[in-house]
């Protein structure tokens, strides 16, 4: 908490504006590109006066891009929501809100996604159900850019890791399950490092 994580994300997105340096998007200025650079935030920002069923439609209408009504079928079964997509955003629980926004997120087909501790909220059985989801989305090469504490998530997923420290990059990482588990991340992390 507090390393500039989400920072990161947001001027990753171009939600945020550099102090200094630019940030580019396959060697353009990032503006050139935002449209395709779409950041899930832990706030999630699910409209509270739609249910989740009209916060979809919205996405689809308003990008011809986007996927389609038997996609979004299919997304919302694999994410085990789409009994739920009747309700508000405030009939939902933590964990089901945290599924709904990352459908919206899938639908609008974006190039990159970036995820802001996108398993926090959610149980062993769906966050490997919601990793499943993501590496198939990542085959169809959609590139990805994660934040999160989550060693499940950092093994099965993602396949560089960096640690970000009081606003600074110390540089990149090999995670594999056995060095999670040899750090105590898995269940309490042993040093004041990883614990950070």
């Amino acid at each position: 908490s507090g390393s500039g994580k989400s920072s990161l994300l947001r001027l990753a997105a171009g939600q945020l504006t550099p102090q200094s340096g630019t940030v580019t998007l396959e060697g353009n200025a990032l503006a050139a590109n935002q449209h395709e650079v779409i950041l899930l935030h832990q706030e999630l920002n699910l409209w509270p006066h739609l249910t989740i069923e009209e916060s979809l439609s919205l996405i689809q209408k308003g990008n011809p891009a986007s996927l389609g009504a038997e996609e979004k079928n299919l997304l919302s079964e694999c994410l085990g929501i789409s009994n739920l997509l009747h309700r508000y955003p405030r009939q939902l629980s933590g964990g089901q809100r945290q599924r709904a926004a990352l459908l919206r997120v899938l639908l609008a087909r974006p190039k990159y996604i970036l995820l802001d501790e996108p398993t926090s909220a959610l149980d062993t059985e769906t966050t490997e159900t919601v990793i499943n989801m993501l590496s198939q989305v990542k085959q169809q090469g959609v590139g990805f850019l994660i934040s999160s504490h989550d060693p499940r998530l950092l093994t099965a997923f993602c396949d560089r890791h960096f640690i970000l420290e009081h606003g600074n990059l110390r540089g990149e990482m090999k995670l594999e399950s056995s060095a999670i588990e040899d750090m105590g991340i898995a269940s309490r992390p042993k040093t004041a490092h990883t614990q950070r």
